[in-house]
């Protein structure tokens, strides 16, 4: 309530807040239009709540990992390459969400430097096969 009488009640200076308690805290939220309480506080949506959490355990990312090939190695570019594909496959399998856009994007982008590696490598070789020097192993 305001102390004018003349101002409107939806001038208030301060924000209305849920009347729920979290914590033994007042809640903090704006509540829903035309109600005191929050979503999760409100006593008329405890069913959606109930069914938003059914619905979020449902759909959970609870997914068991897929099995570990034997023999990674991670020692030259077409290994790395190898695993790098898998993962892509492992991440297109997933539900589209902008988390797997961005993982594949990222693995992309490793992709094209391990191909550019690939590259550098096979010119790398070709001179020293070229100019008769033996490669020494790592």
């Amino acid at each position: 309530m305001t102390d004018n009488p003349h101002e409107p009640e939806s001038c208030q200076l301060t924000p209305r807040r849920c009347l729920g308690v979290t914590s033994g805290r007042a809640c903090g939220m704006r509540p829903l239009s035309k109600s005191a309480w929050c979503w999760n506080h409100d006593p008329e949506r405890a069913l959606e709540r109930d069914a938003a959490r059914r619905r979020g355990g449902r759909n959970g990312n609870r997914r068991a990992p897929g099995p570990v090939p034997e023999g990674i190695s991670l020692r030259d570019v077409d290994a790395i390459q190898r695993v790098l594909e898998q993962a892509v496959r492992d991440c297109l399998a997933l539900d589209n969400s902008v988390q797997r856009a961005r993982t594949i994007a990222y693995l992309a982008s490793i992709g094209l430097t391990a191909l550019s590696t690939a590259d550098f490598e096979a010119r790398l070789a070709a001179l020293e096969q070229a100019a008769g020097v033996t490669r020494r192993s790592a």
